[in-house]
């Protein structure tokens, strides 16, 4: 992701004769090694645009993998196989998230 932004950075910049970075954060990558952070991450992540009031429910929001986990969706780009090796159903995913949004305190969420 760094190269594809440093790349399109400069030839924005090119084009519109300006200089700096157009993004407010660099992007970082980290390493998950356990499963309940993952969890924590994809439902922060899927949650987000609820928590925004930018859509009412999580299955409303199309830009987020939700829709393919929950199964209201069959795209190719999620591999869904890490995250159902520790639920039975895409209904039990669904619940896991919908009750996760209630236990985070407000000033974690962007």
């Amino acid at each position: 992701m760094a190269s594809f932004s440093v790349t399109y950075t400069k030839a924005f910049n090119n084009t519109f004769e300006r200089h700096g970075s157009l993004f407010q954060q660099h992007t970082k990558a980290k390493h998950i090694y356990d499963i309940s952070y993952l969890m924590t991450l994809i439902t922060y992540i899927h949650q987000n645009p609820v928590r925004s009031n930018l859509v009412p429910r999580l299955e409303n929001w199309a830009f987020s993998s939700y829709q393919d986990f929950a199964g209201y969706r069959n795209g190719t780009l999620v591999d869904k196989q890490i995250v159902f090796e520790h639920f039975t159903s895409e209904k039990e995913f669904i619940n896991f998230s919908e009750q996760s949004i209630s236990q985070v305190k407000d000033k974690y969420w962007i």
